[in-house]
């Protein structure tokens, strides 16, 4: 069940369920489902804060994730219900330059003295298992090509992430900081890993990607505050997902659907596992049956699929079939089907055509070794996301688009 916030809205609650209300509304309706309730007129049966500092909540459970040893008072969920954010410290704002396509990169600069070139355009990446750059004491050589990189050292340092747009620094120490040799397979001379057992996303806690309008920038927001900053810029209300716990990485679910001119019932998938990636290869990405899908679609009104290295390539293009791909579109939905974050995408805004046919700029990209479904900067372009890393988490809403960055 989806979980839905929408900001600087109050909301009545009897006290007898004060428990239960606050629970869903800084957990999700499933988080909640063993239910809880204001016991002894003095703390919540069940439910405790995930720390001192009282910020973020956790259901008790078997598992031995949530800790008893801060208890949520019954009157802490009447004086902090209003707030859907976090309650502390306002956030640390960086302004990301994209760089490869619409891919976030932020500065990297170290804390104490190590060999290692200046770094600028870093990737930051949600689903990367490692951090890492290349050391200035090697030559730029070939990397291994069965791996992503040629690893030869790990360095335990401070690292301070930054951006020639903004003054501010965000530093966290990382004991196992990568030096290779030479540029990665994908280009890139250095990467921050955000994946929720990462350095930077334990240090941080709670952060969150907010896009540019019509420009290659993202604003990353770090800390607490990082919630309340990042409702401003929604023009829809606000809603939280669970993250599969036993998963390393920030998947969420959701489902893909393609409507096209004919069709009674639109095609739809269900992908229980979607990836939320920041660093994935760039334009609409799709599974393998929905891309498929997509191409006897195309076909059925004329052109002809040809051989093509990257993006699928068609013949006879024909002036008719511009014309029904205004009414083709792919629509990616995360949560279940009664959700309100879900983005469409028009087939006609990514085809491109020239004097002998067409190239289609959707791929198909999924988790390698998994066949996840990924949710990759062209998706994540479209929304706010708030990545939460106590309370396993992701929160989305749409970009606000009239709104630009201070």
């Amino acid at each position: 069940m989806t979980h839905i916030l929408r900001p600087f809205v109050f909301v009545t609650v009897s006290t007898s369920d004060m428990c239960q209300d606050f629970c869903v509304r800084q957990l999700s309706q499933a988080a909640c489902s063993k239910g809880t309730y204001c016991k002894n007129n003095y703390d919540c049966h069940g439910l405790f804060w995930t720390s001192a500092e009282r910020s973020s909540i956790c259901v008790l459970s078997h598992s031995g994730l949530c800790s008893t040893q801060y208890p949520v008072l019954c009157s802490e969920t009447t004086s902090r219900f209003r707030a859907p954010a976090r309650i502390g410290q306002p956030a640390l704002s960086l302004l990301l330059s994209s760089c490869r396509g619409k891919r976030p990169h932020v500065d990297i600069s170290f804390l104490n003295q190590v060999q290692v070139n200046q770094i600028q355009y870093g990737v930051f990446d949600t689903a990367s298992h490692d951090s890492y750059a290349v050391s200035s004491g090697s030559s730029l050589i070939e990397p291994n090509p069965t791996s992503l990189f040629d690893a030869f050292a790990s360095i335990n340092r401070n690292i301070g992430l930054s951006s020639r747009h903004s003054p501010s620094s965000f530093q966290y120490n990382d004991p196992n900081f990568l030096l290779i040799r030479g540029i990665a397979r994908d280009g890139s001379v250095a990467r921050i890993s955000a994946k929720p057992d990462s350095p930077f996303a334990r240090a941080a806690r709670i952060f969150a990607l907010i896009p540019g309008v019509g420009n290659p920038v993202w604003q990353l927001s770090i800390g607490e505050g990082s919630v309340h900053e990042s409702l401003a810029f929604c023009s829809s209300p606000f809603s939280w997902f669970p993250r599969q716990p036993f998963s390393p990485f920030w998947y969420v679910s959701g489902s893909m659907y393609l409507a096209a001119p004919g069709q009674v019932v639109q095609r739809a998938e269900r992908h229980p596992m979607m990836i939320v990636d920041t660093a994935a290869t760039n334009g609409v990405l799709l599974s393998q049956s929905m891309m498929d899908h997509v191409v006897s679609v195309i076909e059925s009104f004329g052109p002809r699929r040809v051989a093509s290295s990257v993006y699928p390539r068609f013949e006879n293009c024909a002036f008719v079939f511009r014309d029904v791909a205004e009414y083709i579109s792919l629509r990616i939905q995360v949560g279940d089907s009664d959700s309100p974050i879900s983005v469409s995408f028009k087939l006609s805004d990514y085809l491109r055509f020239d004097e002998t046919g067409c190239d289609l700029m959707w791929k198909v990209a999924l988790v390698r070794g998994w066949g996840d479904v990924i949710l990759g900067p062209e998706f994540l372009s479209k929304f706010v996301t708030v990545f939460d890393t106590t309370a396993h988490r992701v929160g989305f809403c749409l970009r606000n688009s009239d709104l630009e960055f201070h």
